[in-house]
């Protein structure tokens, strides 16, 4: 940019002066001086004389104007800044013009921008600012601050010390250089966004735009189009519009003279913000500008202005005069050119059209996928396929669906191509054709149609590997909403989850310290787990429960801690031996297992939460382990008929028979527990427990009685009253499960010495420390507590399991069904069936561990007391 040259009158004027004493001074007569070594000219300037030293910067100023860049790097490590820190603040006015004069020059040079960067010289900027006793030394002033607020630091310094009210306040001033430098200072404050352009005269921006200097008027335009683009820049193109501003742009965008700026305007044009409660852009200026583009046919003006014009289609108005003009027979052609720049218009064109509601039918009269996916055969560039594959996902929420036309798969096959073209051709997609292409995917594989006849296991491995290889986070989070998308699919979350998690996951838990990455990841982990069973399991067994189980709580986002919540929800096992607790939601449904007393945390996560089908691969043969896994399975696969029987034995010690489960001890008692191989007793644990499966069926059938009496009794009595509530099926429930748990010999006492041998005994006929909990016979409280969870939650009751110190556990329930949060404890010892309320000292007595002692008197009920 060449400097603009001042008249003479100008320069008289900005130097007339009326000097008090010889110091202020605003003029002299130049000496001739010849001296063959510049650095001279720097001695000369640390003399004392003032006159010597007007002489010395008027010569070194005329040196430094001819020398060549080396020789004034030279000149400026010769301390010549800091002689000039001295001369800026001198008395003489001839001395501070030309050092001004001098440092406007090499400010240029970075060394010299860098070492302006400190308060002090600040300080001697802002008071020569303020003074303005001189128009030459603002003009420098000005041009020294156009240099120092490119660097973030110079500019941090500067804003501090001079808001951008009195830097613009300078564009008053009838000087060209003055603006120029001036409009430059402002772009670079505008960079920053903490700055309010609140300071900045519209009126006078809008005045020199017509100013007869082109590079003030390009540098106006730029600070127009700064101050209009910032997140802020609605008020401002209001303030623009009152003034006249866009019409004043409109009329230069006409005039082909003013070709030089017509980009600046476009720019400033695209930037205007029409929407349904604000309309900046007038009606007028809309339609100028839509026959503007009928005259053009410079494909690069094109090319801006419809893009200006594709910006201005954010509200229904601007819209309603777009189509009045007929804009998509233009669109159409621009869509069917040879030029791709056009189809790219056209492509936001048509994307942004379709977001109109009013519009939407109107679009898709002139535009059809078939058009849009027929481009995509076609040899273009991969930015004009990104901006198809954009329009075309803006298409396909609109497209209905043809299940007629056999071609239908074939309009989107080339989709497919592309998401396997990568490997199998080696073509190089973008990652933004990627991001494009997989979630035009997405959309489709929503609709059953297209998912059923995608090849699972290949789409899945595509999906996968770009995943492994992708380095784009946005790409890894689209892929992950793909996955997420797929997973409500039988097909594609089996493929999936046997060959793919482990990978997937080894690879994304290196990318979790990105937000973004982490959250995506949160949730696509938590709607596969929540959609299949099967994924929670994969997810489990990859290592991510184990990964968030050892992870504090407060460091887990939001979405992690559902994440965590919801594969506890699928292993409540784990749940429960984590937290030692079962709430009235986890229920109990098939398969479940607990530990009799809390393990220590030195085991191994799958030694401690194993999934339960992973029970028996681990090794529990030791001897001296007194703990014992209770096995929960309630599976019909496996039949009592089908386990070989034996007889009746009163040997306590034995799989022999079970206690009467009835009340009466004369009636004949029922065929029971059998006694089983090694192979046999797996087949309880894993296949199912026949034997559980028998208690949920009697208890059933107890219910059912005494629902029949109370119908009866109320008939009876002839009053309706709930006879049949909540507190009496939690009475039969109490009483059964103390019926199955208080031994098979009513001459035994229910001790804990006794159970121990009980459960040695087990240990060692099934030769493993995982038991079915079918095959108890006799329980102490936790035993009980827990035979009671399994069997409420099949019958429709809610209860709480909470597990307490040296094997000890209770169950908590809500009498109200509409409760959420239990209100008693059950008695299962001294009175079974009794509700005791919680938060009474009653309630926490029997919530600590008492010695259970089975009474004599109450053998045929199995009820138990404490002592």
């Amino acid at each position: 940019m060449t400097k603009m040259k001042k008249t003479s009158s100008q320069k008289n004027k900005r130097t007339k002066t009326t000097p008090s004493n010889s110091l202020q001074e605003s003029h002299f007569d130049p000496v001739k001086i010849d001296i063959e070594n510049p650095h001279n000219l720097l001695f000369l300037l640390k003399c004392e004389d003032y006159k010597v030293q007007v002489q010395a910067l008027y010569h070194l100023k005329k040196y430094l104007n001819k020398a060549n860049s080396l020789t004034i790097v030279l000149i400026i490590e010769e301390k010549l800044l800091d002689i000039l820190h001295t001369l800026l603040i001198h008395q003489n006015l001839c001395i501070r013009k030309l050092s001004y004069g001098i440092l406007s020059h090499v400010i240029e040079y970075s060394s010299v921008r860098f070492t302006l960067q400190d308060s002090s010289w600040t300080e001697i900027f802002l008071e020569a600012f303020t003074n303005r006793d001189d128009l030459i030394i603002l003009e420098n002033i000005m041009k020294i601050f156009s240099f120092i607020t490119e660097d973030e630091v110079g500019k941090s310094l500067l804003t501090n010390s001079i808001p951008l009210e009195k830097i613009s306040a300078c564009l008053d001033i009838d000087d060209p250089d003055i603006r120029k430098h001036t409009l430059k200072t402002i772009l670079n404050y505008l960079e920053d966004e903490k700055i309010k352009c609140d300071g900045v005269k519209f009126e006078t921006l809008v005045k020199l735009i017509d100013s007869e200097y082109p590079v003030i008027q390009q540098l106006t335009l730029d600070v127009l189009h700064g101050m209009m683009k910032r997140h802020d820049g609605m008020e401002a193109q209001l303030k623009f519009k009152h003034l006249g501003g866009f019409n004043k742009l409109m009329n230069y965008l006409e005039k082909p003279e003013y070709e030089d700026i017509h980009p600046r305007i476009m720019k400033i044009l695209g930037c205007v913000t029409d929407n349904e409660k604000s309309e900046i852009m007038e009606t007028n200026n809309l339609r100028r500008l839509l026959l503007l583009s009928r005259k053009i046919l410079n494909v690069d003006k094109l090319e801006q202005l419809w893009n200006t014009i594709i910006r201005l289609a954010h509200s229904r108005r601007n819209n309603q005069i777009l189509m009045e003009y007929n804009v998509m027979e233009t669109i159409k052609s621009f869509l069917n050119s040879s030029n791709e720049r056009l189809i790219i218009v056209a492509c936001k064109a048509i994307s942004q059209f379709l977001k109109d509601f009013d519009q939407i039918e109107n679009v898709l009269a002139h535009i059809s996928v078939d058009s849009l996916t027929g481009l995509m055969e076609q040899n273009i560039t991969g930015r004009t396929k990104e901006a198809v594959m954009s329009t075309l996902l803006s298409f396909l929420k609109y497209h209905t669906l043809d299940e007629n036309n056999p071609n239908e798969m074939e309009k989107f096959s080339f989709i497919f191509n592309i998401l396997t073209s990568s490997s199998s051709t080696k073509m190089e997609v973008s990652t933004e054709l990627m991001r494009e292409v997989i979630t035009c995917l997405t959309i489709l594989a929503q609709n059953s149609f297209y998912r059923e006849r995608l090849d699972a296991k290949e789409y899945i491995e595509q999906l996968a590997r770009h995943l492994l290889e992708s380095g784009d986070d946005q790409l890894s989070i689209t892929i992950l909403t793909c996955l997420s998308q797929l997973v409500y699919d039988d097909r594609m979350c089996q493929v999936l989850c046997d060959g793919y998690i482990q990978k997937l996951w080894e690879q994304l838990e290196k990318n979790l310290d990105k937000n973004k990455v982490s959250v995506a990841v949160g949730q696509f982990i938590l709607i596969a787990s929540s959609a299949q069973e099967t994924a929670a399991n994969s997810f489990i067994r990859v290592g991510i429960l184990e990964w968030l189980i050892g992870k504090n709580k407060c460091e887990l986002m939001p979405v992690w801690q559902s994440v965590l919540n919801r594969l506890l929800e699928s292993h409540l096992s784990a749940k429960f031996t984590l937290y030692g607790r079962l709430e009235f939601t986890d229920l109990i449904k098939e398969r479940f297992y607990a530990w009799r007393y809390k393990e220590s945390n030195d085991k191994s996560f799958n030694e401690l939460y194993p999934l339960y089908e992973d029970l028996q691969k681990l090794s529990y043969e030791e001897e001296s382990d007194s703990n014992v896994i209770y096995a929960v399975n309630l599976n019909q696969s496996t039949s009592r008929n089908s386990i070989e029987s034996r007889t009746s034995s009163q040997s306590f010690g034995s799989l022999g028979s079970k206690r009467s489960s009835t009340k009466k001890g004369s009636e004949e008692e029922k065929v029971s527990r059998r006694k089983h191989s090694l192979k046999d007793t797996s087949k309880l644990a894993l296949c199912g427990d026949p034997f559980l499966r028998e208690y949920v069926n009697e208890l059933l059938g107890r219910l059912r009685e005494e629902e029949r009496n109370a119908i009866i009794e109320e008939a009876n009595i002839g009053v309706a009253r709930n006879v049949f509530d909540t507190q009496k099926q939690l009475k039969i429930l109490a009483n059964f499960v103390c019926d199955q748990l208080s031994g098979a010999d009513n001459g035994v006492p229910c001790t804990k010495h006794y159970f121990d041998l009980h459960i040695s005994d087990l240990k060692a006929e099934v030769r493993s420390r995982i038991i079915p909990l079918g095959l108890l016979r006799l329980g102490m409280s936790f035993e009980r507590s827990l035979l009671f969870k399994v069997l409420a939650d099949q019958i429709g009751v809610s209860c709480a399991l909470m597990r307490g110190e040296h094997g000890h556990g209770w169950v908590e329930v809500a009498l109200n069904s509409f409760d959420k949060v239990p209100t008693h404890v059950v008695d299962l010892a001294h009175s079974p069936g009794k509700l005791i309320k919680l938060k009474t000292p009653e309630a926490d007595q029997y919530k600590s561990c008492p010695k259970l002692i089975c009474e004599q008197t109450a053998l045929n009920t199995g009820r138990m007391s404490f002592n």
